[in-house]
């Protein structure tokens, strides 16, 4: 039996289908998206798996629940290593970096782009994986083997078309498709802006962001009356928070606190946040649990980044990291703060890296040495780490009025040295006193 990949998923489930099509739909133009929705779609083959062999699941974290299945000896340890694997490849994507509209330079540009690079280098070798991990999972449930696996045609048209769903179709996924879509086409114009922004540019970002916004609160609308029969028995809001989709308001939320939209959708924005983080979505939680801990609401805080580390949440696990060292929140803990940060080195996260190299060059928590923190810094930025770049760009900047008083120094001596070679007397056949190396009737003493 031959078939493509996309026909594989749509045997498997709907919602399986539905996450792994809307992966292949951003592999050009968003992989770190493509990364999420491929971890979306394991999660789904893990539950069907489960479902098929009766098992209820005691814990909510993926990689327990792999764990357990193969405890059950449903999966063997092969299949284990490579749903794991497959894990590891979605963090990429669900914590990527994500370009700084501010950071305009050309060496920022080649991070974004080098990081663009691994991310598009990951969605392929990830899309292999699954397809072999659908094929194993098809086995598994309906006792059948299947060989000869086909690509489905992925073209870069496709982002066209999504657009256009987003304008024509009333279907909260398509909306949300086409927000996403416009978020990459603004990031790609941002990351290409030059430092002087015209009159023109700024208009038309922020006209892109009003249309992005539009789509993702359409999406959050839409949803909330998909998933609920009696729907409008709720105020508009809270029935969005209570039933649009989680990942609907994660984007809207993260959209809205852009200082181009007013102090109503901001506030609109952290309820939609929380509400997400609240009804399990791993991204929002990590979110979520920022905001609190900027606003010194540390006890909340520790509760939702303690929620998103269990799912290997990257952002939650350098907060934390940043929690138990700061001092803010409690007193320093440095090994538990350790114990965080090289979880989220050990899944990938650039920014990690870039944390420890900072902690080597200040010394926090573990021994100071320079060497190895540029070294960890450079490779961070390799990875596509903007947080090390612009760590190095401010120590960089930081430093430069030490290097100006030393130079200055040195300059003062100079002068000195020099003043009181031009006290003494010279004799008209020596060498002249301003280091010159003529003889100072030739020199100074004509």
């Amino acid at each position: 039996m031959t078939l493509t990949d996309k026909k594989l998923a749509e045997l498997l489930s709907l919602e399986i289908s539905d996450n792994y099509t809307t992966a292949l739909d951003f592999i050009d133009q968003k992989p770190d998206y493509t990364l999420m929705k491929f971890r979306k779609t394991l999660e789904g083959i893990v539950c069907a798996v489960a479902a098929k062999n009766n098992i209820t699941f005691n814990n909510h974290n993926l990689a327990e629940k792999i764990n357990e299945l193969n405890d059950c000896q449903v999966i063997n340890h092969a299949q284990s290593s490579h749903f794991h694997e497959l894990r590891t490849l979605g963090n990429a994507g669900v914590h990527s970096s994500q370009a700084n509209e501010k950071t305009k330079s050309t060496q920022s540009e080649n991070i974004i782009a080098s990081q663009r690079k691994t991310l598009i280098d990951a969605a392929t070798k990830a899309r292999k994986l699954i397809i072999s991990i659908m094929s194993e999972a098809y086995t598994l449930i309906y006792g059948k083997t299947l060989s000869n696996i086909e690509l489905a045609p992925v073209g870069h048209q496709r982002f066209k078309e999504i657009l256009y769903e987003g304008v024509t179709s009333i279907c909260g996924k398509a909306k949300l498709k086409a927000g996403l879509m416009l978020q990459e086409i603004l990031r790609e114009h941002s990351i290409q802006s030059t430092f002087i922004v015209s009159d023109e540019f700024a208009s038309h970002t922020k006209s892109l962001r009003l249309q992005i916004l539009a789509f993702f609160e359409s999406a959050c609308v839409i949803s909330s009356k998909s998933n609920t029969s009696n729907s409008y028995s709720y105020e508009l809001e809270p029935a969005v928070c209570k039933f649009a989709d989680t990942e609907a308001l994660y984007h809207y939320a993260m959209i809205a606190g852009h200082p181009d939209f007013h102090d109503d959708h901001g506030v609109k924005a952290i309820g939609r946040l929380k509400a997400s983080a609240e009804r399990g979505n791993i991204q929002a939680c990590g979110a979520y649990g920022c905001h609190l801990y900027d606003n010194k609401s540390y006890k909340d805080s520790l509760d939702f980044l303690t929620l998103g580390a269990l799912e290997d949440d990257v952002d939650s696990l350098c907060l934390l990291y940043e929690y138990f060292t700061e001092g803010k929140a409690c007193e320093p803990d440095i090994e538990k703060a350790k114990s965080f940060l090289n979880k989220a080195i050990d899944l990938g996260s650039a920014d990690a890296l870039a944390a420890l190299g900072e902690a080597l060059d200040k010394g926090i928590g573990v021994d100071k040495d320079d060497n190895k923190a540029l070294s960890l810094l450079q490779e961070a930025e390799k990875k596509g780490s903007i947080r090390a770049y612009n760590y190095r760009v401010k120590t960089k900047i930081e430093k430069i009025p030490q290097l100006f008083q030393a130079s200055l120094g040195l300059l003062e001596e100079s002068l000195k040295h020099n003043k009181n070679n031009l006290r003494k007397k010279v004799g008209r056949n020596e060498l002249c006193p301003c280091d010159s190396g003529i003889k100072y009737k030739k020199c100074c003493g004509r």
